[in-house]
């Protein structure tokens, strides 16, 4: 499973705790993991489907599904195409 593993707070509920040890415990215990990584091989888990997806796409696709309209270059997610875009050399041309 992939939890934070530092801090001393829980990044869901902002719980703070006294070790990054009592963290984990608190996630595994309270907010149980909902999603599993489909692949085989691969072992994580997720409690919001924002990281399964995320995970999903950076670990296991190739794809790039966002591209920049004024040099080409491709993204997988929307956002950093569209920081691309908005600071594009090709934009000034």
């Amino acid at each position: 499973m992939h939890f934070p593993t530092t801090s001393k707070n829980c990044h869901y509920c902002k719980k703070h705790f006294n070790s990054a040890a009592n963290v984990r415990t608190h996630i595994r215990k309270l907010h149980k993991p909902k999603f599993s990584c489909p692949e085989e091989d691969c072992d994580f888990q997720f409690i919001m489907y924002s990281e399964y997806k995320r995970h999903y796409i950076t670990k296991h696709t190739i794809e790039k599904q966002y591209f920049c309209p004024l040099c080409d270059k491709g993204y997988k997610y929307e956002g950093h195409c569209k920081t691309h875009i908005s600071n594009c050399k090709a934009n000034t041309k």
